[in-house]
C-alpha cells in the first residue's frame, strides 16, 4: 500500500511538472505573438486611403493588416522593421467598426488569436463623408482671426475629435471646440475654428477671394460637400489701395 501511494504521488508530481512546463512554454510562445495596443487615427472615410499607424509589441515581422475581412499589405521601407510600430492603408469599406488584425505569414494566421480577442480587440471605424450645412459667419478680413463655426452632419463618438481640422482654400486651421445637438444623433454639429490669414500687405488687388471649405474629422481625410459647396469670403482689407481708402491717405507725389 505504501508503495502504491508513493507511485501515485510520483505520478501527481510528474503531471504537475509537465503542466508547469507546458504553461511556461505556452506563455513564452504567446509573448512572441504580435500585439496591437493602439492605432491612430481610429476612424477614416469609407473610400479608404487613410494611413493607419499601429503601435504595439512584436510587430517587426508583420506582413499584412486585416480590416474586418479585407487584407492590406504593411507599408514599410526595406530594412526598416520596427518591433513597436507599422503603417497600413485602410481599404474602402461600408460604414461601421471593423476589427484590425495582423499577420506574420502573409495571411495564413492572424493575431490577436480568437482566445485573446476579447481583451485585445482593436477596431477601426469607417464613416461616410460629412455633409456641410452652413458656416457662420461666412466672411471676414483677409488678415484672418475671424471666429467662425461650421455646421456639419455625420459627427459621432468614433471620430478623433482632437484631430479635426478645417481647411479654408489651402490654409488649415485646427478645430478648437465641437458641439452637437444632443437630440440630433450627430446630424447637427458645430465645429468652432479661427479663420487663418489669407495674405499679407500687397500693392496690388488680389486678397479678396472666396475659398472652398473642406473638413477633416481625423486629421488626414479632407473632404468637400459637392451639394452645398460651402465657401468663406475673405474681405479685401489688407491691400494697399484698401488701406489708402480706409485711412484717407494720399499717394505721395513722385
Amino acid at each position: 500500500t505504501q508503495s502504491t501511494w508513493g507511485t501515485f504521488l510520483d505520478s501527481v508530481c510528474e503531471m504537475w511538472l509537465l503542466g508547469l512546463f507546458v504553461s511556461l512554454a505556452t506563455a513564452d510562445v504567446a509573448d512572441k505573438f504580435p500585439v496591437i495596443e493602439d492605432i491612430s487615427p481610429k476612424a477614416g472615410i469609407i473610400h479608404g486611403g487613410t494611413y493607419v499607424r499601429l503601435q504595439g509589441k512584436n510587430l517587426g515581422q508583420v506582413t499584412h493588416c486585416r480590416f474586418g475581412l479585407t487584407v492590406m499589405p504593411v507599408l514599410r521601407e526595406p530594412g526598416h522593421q520596427s518591433p513597436t510600430a507599422l503603417t497600413c492603408v485602410s481599404p474602402a469599406q461600408d460604414p461601421g467598426a471593423y476589427e484590425i488584425q495582423v499577420s506574420t505569414d502573409s495571411g495564413r494566421s492572424w493575431f490577436p488569436l480568437p482566445s485573446r480577442r476579447e481583451s485585445h480587440q482593436i477596431t477601426f471605424s469607417f464613416y461616410d463623408l460629412p455633409r456641410f450645412i452652413r458656416v457662420d459667419p461666412d466672411h471676414g478680413p483677409a488678415v484672418g482671426t475671424t471666429h467662425t463655426r461650421v455646421m456639419i452632419s455625420g459627427w459621432n463618438d468614433s471620430k478623433d475629435k482632437e484631430k479635426a481640422l478645417v481647411m479654408f482654400g489651402d490654409k488649415v486651421a485646427p478645430v478648437e471646440n465641437a458641439e452637437c445637438d444632443p437630440h440630433s444623433k450627430g446630424e447637427k454639429c458645430w465645429l468652432y475654428v479661427t479663420v487663418p490669414q489669407v495674405c499679407f500687405f500687397s500693392s496690388t488687388a488680389g486678397c479678396e477671394q472666396s475659398v472652398p471649405i473642406r473638413v477633416s474629422l481625423n486629421g488626414q481625410d479632407f473632404t468637400l460637400d459637392p451639394d452645398t459647396k460651402l465657401q468663406f469670403h475673405y474681405d479685401n482689407q489688407w491691400t494697399y489701395s484698401a488701406l489708402l481708402e480706409e485711412y484717407s491717405f494720399e499717394t505721395p507725389a513722385i
